[in-house]
């Protein structure tokens, strides 16, 4: 998955920069050889699939705790890509900070806030939009208040007033909105603000341009890096034991092969219903998947590790959403999911791993987020012998010169992501 595109970035160049310096660390470092003990010592890690990533993993999970706080001057914000995937870009050979379900159709961008403070958020739509797009402010709070940001607060940017030239202003502070479309309001314990585009085609679709400042609030220091290290080894202690804690209650709550009710995420994207799961696959099995978009914008369906990192989704099909997969005759979607390749269309690639995490996303949903039906997302095991008895008539295919098609758009539209924070 590595990515190697040269672009010109200094801001994003100087945040993964001082990413790896405080990483490497020797108190980093020690916590890091803590992390691999902590995943060798999980049931997990006693699977084949589970070994095979973990060390990639918990390296990506340890360099994904630090980016608040590599980005966290609230007194000169700006806004970097996090959850990322490995790559060489801005100069920097980045090994990836992916964590918690890192969505394929997603950019992360964030920038820090003090709650105290106040901001202004300038931006610029870029057509064709986003499936969907928010603003979020994040705080500390939720189950795991010392290790994941919770939300505070959000703005879909379907809803807040915009100019003619497609030109917005959104203002962050402690005062309550009061009737302002375009104002979000911050508490006490906001750490960051989390733009999150939700890309459906991501060879034409596009995020907002984007830039904050910090326009009053009280004096700010900014940490030293010895102070950066010593929260990164305060906060990892924390962290890394509620992400097996979180993964184990997410999406092992079932036997494998079978999904959640589709439900609100506490404490995620208050915009969307997701249904994780976890799947066991063998070489000569296929799990079909039967997804309901429900009236979505945005319906998004992912495979992970046993540790949370997306599958391989730029040079295989690790994840498929409403734009990439083929539906079928009555507008839902029916998903293949196999460790090798049952030639349909709408394959998802295990990456040859027989077991490992499953999510469903559905995003700005035509009514407020609420628990639906399980009849919207369907699952069924079956030898890859049966498929074509199991499968629709007009099923679409794909041989090997279209799965190469479909791959190399894939990549093409991955590399449009790259630097369109700030171009």
């Amino acid at each position: 998955m590595a990515i190697d595109i040269s672009v010109d970035d200094p801001v994003q160049n100087a945040f993964e920069t001082r990413s790896l310096e405080i990483f490497r660390t020797p108190e980093v470092q020690r916590e890091l050889e803590t992390a691999r003990k902590l995943f060798a010592a999980d049931p997990f890690a006693q699977t084949p699939s589970g070994r095979s990533t973990l060390e990639r993993s918990a390296s990506e999970a340890v360099l994904g705790a630090l980016d608040w706080i590599v980005n966290g001057d609230a007194s000169r914000p700006a806004f970097v890509w996090v959850q990322t995937p490995p790559h060489k870009w801005f100069g920097v050979d980045f090994p990836g900070n992916r964590w918690g379900i890192d969505n394929p159709d997603n950019l992360y961008a964030t920038a820090a806030l003090d709650g105290a403070s106040r901001y202004v958020v300038t931006g610029r739509i870029r057509r064709p939009a986003p499936a969907e797009c928010t603003l979020t402010v994040m705080g500390r709070g939720g189950p795991y208040p010392a290790a994941f940001p919770h939300s505070n607060a959000y703005l879909d940017l379907d809803d807040i007033d915009i100019s003619g030239n497609d030109e917005f202003e959104v203002t962050i502070d402690s005062s309550p909105a009061g009737g302002r479309r375009n104002h979000l309001q911050s508490r006490p314990e906001s750490m960051a603000l989390l733009l999150r585009p939700s890309l459906g085609d991501w060879t034409i679709e596009t995020p907002p341009l984007i830039t904050i400042e910090r326009v009053a609030g009280p004096p700010i220091r900014a940490a030293s890096k010895s102070e950066l290290v010593s929260k990164a080894v305060e906060k990892l202690r924390a962290f890394i034991p509620a992400i097996l804690e979180f993964n184990r209650k997410a999406c092992y709550r079932l036997a494998p092969n079978q999904l959640t009710l589709p439900s609100p995420t506490p404490g995620g994207l208050l915009t969307q219903i997701t249904s994780f799961g976890n799947f066991e696959i063998a070489n000569d099995e296929a799990l079909v998947m039967r997804i309901d978009p429900i009236g979505a914008r945005y319906v998004g369906f992912q495979l992970f590790d046993h540790w949370m990192v997306g599958m391989e989704y730029i040079a295989a099909t690790g994840s498929m959403n409403h734009a990439q997969a083929a539906p079928d005759d009555d507008g839902a979607y029916t998903l293949v999911i196999s460790p090798v390749d049952p030639g349909v269309y709408n394959w998802v690639d295990t990456q040859r791993l027989n077991s490992g995490g499953m999510l469903i996303r559905w995003q700005a949903l035509p009514h407020p987020p609420q628990q639906q039906n399980r009849s919207i997302a369907q699952t069924r095991l079956i030898k890859l012998s049966e498929l074509e008895s199991v499968l629709a008539p007009r099923t679409r295919m794909a041989d090997a010169q279209e799965r190469r098609r479909q791959i190399e758009r894939r990549e093409r539209g991955f590399a449009r992501r790259i630097g369109q924070l700030r171009r």
